[in-house]
């Protein structure tokens, strides 16, 4: 028992006659196809070679333009770095411009209460010195003369004594 059938030879398949086809073109036109097909290929490379060399030129002008937007944003990074530093000098300039002039106004003031003070201290001398004349121009009347130093000093001493003292002055 055979499973597989054994083929027989087909001459149904076989060709028949093999025909001649005649050549559509001669050999001069057949070189001359050649030649054509050949130049073209060599500009064909030619070209290709010239755009794999722009390619190549673009390819460098696109590592340049990349390194150059590399540079640019390191740059704009350091530029808002340095915005923002120097912001923040100025809103610390305004702070010691505004702490200077609250001193000055300050000082101002200050200068203001000493020179009423020291009006008031003026005055309150001038008060004091004429007390202490008119005290010893008493003391002269109801007292002999034979005043030493010690004795104007003493008295001078007592008359101090006698002067009410505000707090802070004198």
């Amino acid at each position: 028992m055979s499973f597989f059938k054994r083929k027989q030879p087909c001459a149904e398949i076989a060709p028949a006659a093999v025909e001649v086809i005649a050549p559509r073109y001669s050999g001069e036109e057949l070189e001359r196809m050649v030649g054509e097909t050949y130049e073209e290929k060599l500009r064909l490379q030619a070209k290709l070679k010239s755009a794999e060399a722009q390619l190549e030129a673009m390819e460098n002008v696109k590592a340049k333009l990349s390194s150059a937007e590399v540079f640019a944003e390191q740059c704009r990074r350091e530029r808002d770095a340095e915005t923002h530093k120097r912001e923040q000098v100025e809103r610390e300039i305004k702070a010691v411009e505004q702490e200077n002039q609250r001193s000055r106004d300050r000082q101002a003031v200050l200068h203001t209460q000493i020179d009423k003070l020291e009006r008031n201290h003026e005055a309150r001398d001038k008060d004091v010195r004429n007390d202490l004349v008119y005290a010893m121009a008493d003391a002269l009347i109801y007292e002999n003369g034979n005043w030493s130093k010690k004795r104007v000093l003493d008295f001078i001493e007592g008359f101090l004594d006698y002067v009410p003292k505000e707090e802070g002055k004198l």
